[in-house]
């Protein structure tokens, strides 16, 4: 793959600073306004640098978080009218189960 975005020019003049140590990959970005990783394909291009090795990486462990999964003697039977719309039957099987969950608190005083 080569890079388009520099001239030949540009390219050869890149590689001989960095091969005679003048600048850093940085200092060369930065005066060519590209990235570093734009550098090293140039590098790379002119045979100045080798392509870095690939490291194989460990795969990150992910671990869920407890679910408390309900039972089927644990599960709290509602009730719903089948005529209502689906955003109604949730709404009135939601004041169901917080009514089950919390029978205390008195769910009716925001309506």
């Amino acid at each position: 793959m080569s890079v388009k975005i520099l001239t030949e020019i540009q390219k050869n003049v890149i590689a001989q600073f960095y091969s005679e140590k003048t600048y850093s990959t940085s200092e060369l970005a930065q005066q060519y306004h590209v990235s570093r990783r734009t550098i090293q394909r140039v590098l790379v291009e002119c045979h100045v640098a080798r392509t870095p090795r690939l490291v194989e990486r460990k795969p990150k462990t992910i671990t869920a978080p407890a679910v408390n999964v309900l039972t089927p003697e644990k599960q709290i039977p509602l009730q719903f009218e089948p005529e209502l719309s689906f955003i109604q039957k949730s709404v009135q099987l939601f004041k169901q189960l917080i009514a089950k969950l919390f029978p205390t608190t008195n769910h009716n005083a925001n309506q």
